[in-house]
């Protein structure tokens, strides 16, 4: 799911983001690199950006052609290096931090989309998905 929201004005307490899809760009290095061979490949995640927007742009246009305004409210972002989301996710990362949030980015450079519907065999994943549920209390805490 592409880190977006349909309504004008809402109140975000926080953001916890796991390999997002945030511009849609299929153009990054990650998108290049990541043609075959893991359980997410760049033209697979072309298949789902096309039946995520469709009918929800304009004509001619896809989902990276949108604006991305990022909101600077406390955010907790994974990245993964196997992964073409993930220079996106970077990006991103980097947008939120110069629009002033306080953010948490970690990235597993090693780690392949899906690492963490496998959280109860990777122990990596276990121990980010604890770090951002620490992550989130604090914030919520506060």
């Amino acid at each position: 799911m592409a880190a977006a929201l349909a309504v004008e004005d809402p109140h975000i307490a926080a953001q916890l983001l796991l390999y997002p899809v945030v511009t849609g760009a299929t153009d990054t290095a990650s998108y290049r690199r990541l043609s075959h061979g893991f359980p997410l490949t760049a033209a697979t995640m072309r298949w789902f950006m096309d039946l995520y927007t469709d009918g929800c742009t304009e004509p001619g246009k896809t989902i990276a052609d949108l604006t991305v305004n990022p909101r600077p409210v406390p955010t907790f972002l994974c990245t993964v290096g196997h992964d073409p989301l993930c220079d996106d996710g970077i990006a991103y990362a980097g947008a939120l931090a110069r629009a002033g949030a306080e953010v948490q980015h970690i990235h597993l450079p090693q780690h392949a989309h899906g690492i963490f519907t496998s959280a109860g065999v990777v122990p990596t994943a276990e121990r980010v998905l604890a770090t951002a549920c620490t992550f989130l209390r604090d914030v919520l805490e506060r």
